[in-house]
């Protein structure tokens, strides 16, 4: 969603990114307390950090520019690896192979 509302900005400030930003960590927060899964407790942080980004962007842009970008891009990083690995706890999960197991015919 970033990249469809990247030119909403006001000056150096990309407000529209910000907000989006603060959904997803509103989302992924609110899915942490929810489910019982460590992973998603540090996407959270991990957004939580990418967020901070821009407010950091706010006091000084342009002496904080690569550390800013430097700091979203280990931080965009985190959040994918931790959804690979959620998506890997899902399908190695006891209950997704049960169901998979019963959807297979059985052949006496």
């Amino acid at each position: 969603m970033s990249g469809w509302v990247d030119h909403l900005a006001v000056g150096e400030f990309r407000w529209a990114v910000a907000l989006v930003s603060a959904g997803l960590l509103a989302w992924l927060a609110q899915l942490s307390l929810r489910y019982d899964r460590w992973w998603l407790l540090l996407a959270a942080g991990a957004q939580l950090l990418a967020l901070g980004t821009h407010v950091s962007a706010l006091v000084g842009p342009d002496a904080l520019t690569w550390s800013i970008v430097t700091t979203r891009m280990v931080a965009w990083v985190e959040i994918m690896v931790l959804g690979l690995f959620g998506v890997w706890e899902a399908n190695a999960a006891p209950y997704s192979n049960q169901k998979s197991e019963r959807a297979k015919p059985r052949l006496s």
